[in-house]
This record gives C-alpha cells, structure tokens and sequence, in this order.
C-alpha cells in the first residue's frame, strides 16, 4: 500500500519529474516568459499581471477546477489500473528487433559516435511526433474516439492543466502510443546499433522534448497568444493550438500537430496564426463544468446521423460540434 500510494504521489505532484510539463523548471520557465511577452507584446503591468482578481479569475473558474478535478482522477487511475500499459514497449522493441533481423538477417551494427547520437535523437523526436499527430488526427475523426476526446476540448478557459484534461480511455490510448513509440524506436536503435548508441539530452530527456517543455509546451494551453510568424510552418506555435481549441467555425479541425507543423502541411490542415483572431472556447452540447458528463460523453452520440458502424468520418461531421460560448 506504501508503495502504491507513492507512485499515485509521484504522478499527481511531478513537480520534481523532468520528462512532465509540470515539472518545476518548466512551470518557472513557462511563467517568465509570459510575464516578459504580457509586458512587452501586451503593454500589461506587473500590477495587473498579479492582480489577485485577474488570477482568481483564470485559474479558479469552474472550467479550470475541473481540469485539477479530472487531472487528479486521471492521476489515480493511470497508477491503479493502467501503469501495466508501459511496460508494453519492452515486448515492441522486442518484436522489432526480431522483424529486422528477419528481414535482415546479416546486417552489421553500426558504430556510435556524435553523429549517431544526434541521428538517433531526431529519429525518436520526429518518430514520436507523428505519432502523436496520428493520434490526435483519429480523436477528431472518427465518431467514437471524438466522443472521448471533446472532454478535451470543452475547456472553456484553457490553462496547463487543460492538456491532463482528458477522458481516462483517451489517457490509456496515450500511454499505449507511447509503448509503441518508444518501443519500436528503441527497436529500431538497438538493431541499427546493437544497443551501444545514445541521445543527447537536456535534464536526463530528449534534447528537442525538452526544449519544447521549457520554451512553450505549457503555453499551448494558455491565454499567451505567442506566435512564430514564418516559422508557424515548421513549428507549431501556442497560438496556432490555441487556434485548433477556439470555438471559430474557420478554426475548427486545423493544427492538429504537437512540434512539428510539417505533419499538418502534408493533412492540409495546417494554419498560421496570422490574422487569426479567437474568441473563445469550447464544444457544442457538452457541460464544461459537469465531472459526470466528461467521463459519460456518449449521451446522443446514438442521434448522430453518421454512425454507420465504426467508421472514420469527415471533418465536416464534428463541425456542428462546437458552438460560440461565452467569454470566460
């Protein structure tokens, strides 16, 4: 039980965990660099910035309470029940490094070195950026998988925590894509090197992983419209996520990417942020204050015209999904 109520411990407060968002030098990071673009790209003051109105008002809202109330839940149950879901990417890089050496029986590992270091870094950077992208492309397209992941996206105020906001089945397929990425990477390195190359890391992780955390990753869940300008087309910036939350018909289904923008040019659902102007979030139908209704989302999915059996669906399918609500 000691131990059990550890790993819930570590996972709720990651604090000290530098692969999490929420990891400390993270958070700080995060923070300075809103202060610094609120005060020159706003013309804000630190007295409003730390107005104790203006911060009870984005992070204790009701859509905000929830994400701390579904992030918690998520919390315990990824420990209790889902944790034997990690170890699955031992048995992918297994099974990889078999079918390699099937198809390829008398390769000859490669030596190691900076280069490989580097190579391989970019390899499982861009490797598990696509498959995130995939991931998020198959919750917005299929009619099942987007009644999991509008518990996502009914966030009306979006703030760090909104990226835990998810359903615990949408958590558990995460955990699961992240088996098969690491998992058939590490494969894939181990063969290619026989286990004898590294990465070139920053705070014990990927380099690129964690120069994302540091730089803007909790700021795609946030009020700091940041852009990029031309580099939106090879970087997603917070504004164009922003963008693929805000409530706009124009914007609906644009910018599914993580890093990488280059996923979202060759979907053609790449947007840049330029003269994009949002004005609020959240999902047709669905109550983003109500713990019961993100966990049960299913209600009227039986209504919808478009089921047919499990099938992908059409973008256009889930645009009457979302509505213009109310500015926090």
């Amino acid at each position: 039980m000691k131990d059990l109520l550890q790993k819930i411990h570590t996972e709720i407060w990651p604090w000290y965990n530098p692969g999490s968002r929420l990891f400390f030098v993270n958070v700080l990071a995060s923070a300075l660099i809103s202060i610094i673009f609120l005060i020159i790209y706003h013309r804000q003051s630190l007295r409003y910035i730390f107005n104790s109105s203006n911060l009870t008002k984005y992070w204790l809202n009701s859509s905000a309470i929830l994400d701390y109330k579904i992030y918690f839940i998520n919390g315990i149950i990824k420990v209790i029940l889902f944790a034997p879901v990690l170890g699955l990417s031992f048995y992918f890089s297994k099974y990889t490094i078999k079918f390699l050496f099937f198809i390829q029986p008398d390769f000859e590992p490669q030596s190691g070195g900076f280069v490989s270091f580097l190579l391989a870094t970019i390899f499982v950077y861009v490797w598990d950026d696509f498959l995130r992208f995939i991931h998020h492309y198959f919750m917005h397209t299929n009619v099942f998988l987007w009644q999991l992941h509008k518990t996502h996206h009914s966030a009306e105020v979006l703030t760090p925590f909104t990226l835990y906001r998810i359903h615990p089945l949408e958590s558990l397929m995460a955990m699961a894509r992240n088996s098969i990425s690491f998992g058939v990477s590490g494969g894939i390195l181990m063969f290619l090197f026989s286990g004898k190359v590294d990465f070139i890391t920053l705070f014990g992780i990927n380099i690129f992983g964690s120069i994302f955390n540091l730089a803007y990753g909790n700021l795609r869940h946030s009020h700091i419209d940041i852009s990029f300008g031309w580099l939106e087309y090879v970087l997603i910036s917070p504004k164009q996520h922003q963008i693929h939350h805000s409530k706009n018909p124009d914007h609906f289904n644009k910018n599914f990417g993580v890093g990488l923008a280059f996923w979202d040019k060759v979907f053609g659902t790449l947007m840049v942020s330029k003269n994009q102007k949002i004005i609020s979030f959240g999902v047709q139908g669905s109550d983003a204050y109500s713990l019961a209704e993100q966990f049960w989302p299913w209600t009227k999915i039986w209504k919808c015209p478009i089921i047919k059996g499990f099938r992908i669906s059409k973008f256009k399918s889930f645009s009457k999904d979302k509505i213009f609500l109310k500015n926090y």
